[in-house]
């Protein structure tokens, strides 16, 4: 090619850049070229292409140099006036775009992995939260939330003048059924009456394992009339189950106490419960399977 303005437009091109001809061959190159591939002049174009690394992503290509430095290439047409004559070839270096992509890349990668890990933490953490919070064997609340929770409601009914009760239960004759039978029926036994316990209560209602055979439940806003007909329905359909041990079936009863804020002039929650766990004695001192209230100190006939 007779036209040396196009080789030194080439040579004061910064980036990689050289001229091909109508041939498809390479006529000349610039010094930052020869630096990244090396001298090329005389290699047909698709040679030079097919050489060479490259990353192919849609209809855009990337050239990867001697030196690992990343290029996509940029042809234009070039004509001596009249007539097209060749291309001008300049590679278009993209090697710091490349790492940035490939650092955000990395970042994504990296957040993605610590979500992953955080959400296991909270997955944990809620595990350990239920675990600290609950009886391993029933499931229910343990002896130290309800605590908690007594002292919280104890508060709540105080501020609003809203009533509360407290029910102390316990499986009659207990020791019984674990000698008779054995402890993993014994187990069954409190499982079961765990979920018997469940189902007349609200969602509101806090139910907890008090400890060995004995529940505890708080009923906010609920004074003496709406906890017997809780009592009522609890001691009657623990009554009519049945308990399967082996190919028989046994029956067992429940002793309940309770004890309502205003009503027993409560001053705190160990108040509460202590009045409820007086009056479940004195249901178990009356002959068992009944209920027993500590303002009256009474059995409350079954109906």
């Amino acid at each position: 090619m007779k036209d040396p303005l196009i080789y030194k437009i080439l040579d004061v091109i910064p980036s990689p850049a050289f001229f091909v001809n109508l041939e498809n061959t390479i006529s000349h190159i610039n010094k930052r070229l020869e630096k990244e591939f090396g001298d090329i002049t005389g290699e047909d174009y698709s040679f030079f292409l097919a050489q060479n690394d490259k990353i192919k992503k849609g209809n855009k290509q990337t050239i990867i140099s001697r030196q690992g430095n990343h290029f996509q290439p940029d042809l234009l047409a070039y004509n001596d006036g009249e007539n097209k004559i060749g291309q001008l070839c300049i590679l278009q270096d993209i090697t710091e775009i490349r790492k940035l992509k490939d650092y955000v890349k990395y970042l994504e990668n990296l957040n993605r992995g610590l979500n992953k890990i955080y959400q296991k933490q909270e997955r944990l953490l809620e595990k350990l939260t239920q675990q600290a919070l609950t009886d391993g064997l029933t499931g229910l609340y343990n002896h130290r939330h309800f605590w908690e929770q007594a002292s919280i409601e104890m508060k709540r009914a105080n501020r609003y003048s809203e009533p509360l009760s407290c029910l102390m239960i316990d499986i009659d004759n207990f020791k019984f059924v674990n000698d008779r039978y054995n402890h993993q029926f014994g187990d069954s036994v409190l499982r079961r009456i765990a979920t018997i316990l469940k189902t007349p209560l609200r969602a509101t209602d806090i139910l907890a394992r008090y400890g060995g055979d004995e529940f505890s439940v708080l009923l906010p806003n609920t004074d003496y009339q709406g906890s017997q007909v809780i009592s009522k329905k609890i001691i009657k359909r623990v009554r009519e189950s049945n308990f399967k041990v082996k190919d028989s079936s046994t029956t067992v009863t429940i002793s309940l106490g309770v004890s309502s804020y205003p009503v027993d002039q409560i001053m705190d929650p160990s108040q509460l419960v202590e009045y409820a766990d007086t009056a479940l004695y004195e249901a178990k001192a009356k002959g068992k399977d009944q209920i027993c209230f500590f303002h009256e100190m009474k059995h409350i006939p079954f109906n």
